[in-house]
């Protein structure tokens, strides 16, 4: 097998980068999905509860006209043509903020998985992008001092705590359940 010119390894360079830009969009489209359809089940959650507070409510409102009505009434016998009709009448309607304050944080912790788990995707990309970029220039190195400079870069092991590291690498194995990942193949330059 021949060895890449350096044109080939410029046009794959180019042909890896606007991959990778392509599918950082997919990443960002998914995740607006993703956040549209939580948003929707949360919303279908509470359907049945919206539902019967706007039937309760319109009864209310029902009950309130004819109950001023009522009173209007009553004091247009007593006053005459004095009385100036209005609404005397009011209700306070039961308070929902317990069931907006559960809706509230199923929202913002859906959001901020899902953010998290766009973001994991992103980085997990860079890398691969950064991977097969970093190939490319390898078998394009020739002097000494290019190959010694590559070497210096320091590797994720050396940056990033053994521990972490291993969740990392146990977050990738998962890479099939992923929303944002599973879904992409990437082919290594051979």
């Amino acid at each position: 097998m021949s060895q890449m010119t350096k044109t080939e390894r410029a046009e794959l360079k180019q042909v890896v980068k606007s991959q990778f830009r392509v599918l950082r969009e997919e990443i960002e489209q998914r995740e607006l999905e993703v956040i549209a359809d939580m948003e929707n089940q949360v919303n279908e959650k509470y359907r049945d509860e919206d539902e019967a507070y706007g039937r309760a409510t319109v009864v209310a409102q029902e009950l309130l006209v004819e109950m001023n009505q009522k009173v209007n009434d009553t004091f247009r016998e007593i006053f005459g043509d004095a009385f100036v009709e209005g609404q005397y009448v009011s209700i306070i309607l039961p308070n929902r903020q317990q069931s907006t304050i559960k809706r509230s944080h199923l929202v913002r912790a859906g959001r901020a998985q899902v953010a998290a788990q766009a973001k994991g995707a992103v980085v997990r990309l860079k890398r691969e992008e950064a991977d097969l970029l970093k190939e490319l220039a390898v078998g394009a190195l020739e002097s000494d001092a290019a190959k010694e400079f590559l070497a210096s870069i320091p590797a994720v092991g050396e940056l990033v705590p053994r521990a972490r590291l291993a969740e990392l690498e146990a977050s990738l194995d998962d890479d099939a359940s992923d929303p944002f990942f599973g879904h992409q193949q990437i082919r290594r330059l051979d």
